[in-house]
């Protein structure tokens, strides 16, 4: 069915995007909003520690510059490590989607 043909060509391009390697971007994007996510979970717990919004602010904002740079360095070394990752090529990925029934 031509649906079904065209799912099956979807399916393989994403599996080709998602498999191939991280640019820097995506890396950068992604360290941003870990960050966010991570810098307001510090802030709430040092205030609950502290009882102090002042010294939660000043924890949660210093430790933000510091993690996402981190955070960003460590994506982009683990992007070239290959462990765990499948070796896929084009002609292998479109193939099956490719094939008529």
């Amino acid at each position: 069915m031509l649906l079904d043909r065209w799912l099956k060509t979807e399916e393989a391009a994403e599996e080709i995007l998602h498999t191939g390697r991280e640019r820097p971007i995506r890396s950068l994007v992604k360290a941003i909003s870990w960050r966010v996510t991570g810098t307001i979970d510090t802030i709430i717990l040092s205030w609950l520690f502290t009882g102090n919004i002042g010294t939660a602010l000043s924890i949660g904002l210093t430790e933000v510059l510091t993690k996402m740079f981190l955070y960003y360095a460590h994506e982009r070394i683990w992007n070239r490590i290959h462990l765990g990752r499948e070796k896929v090529t084009p002609e292998s990925t479109l193939k099956p989607a490719l094939q008529t029934e």
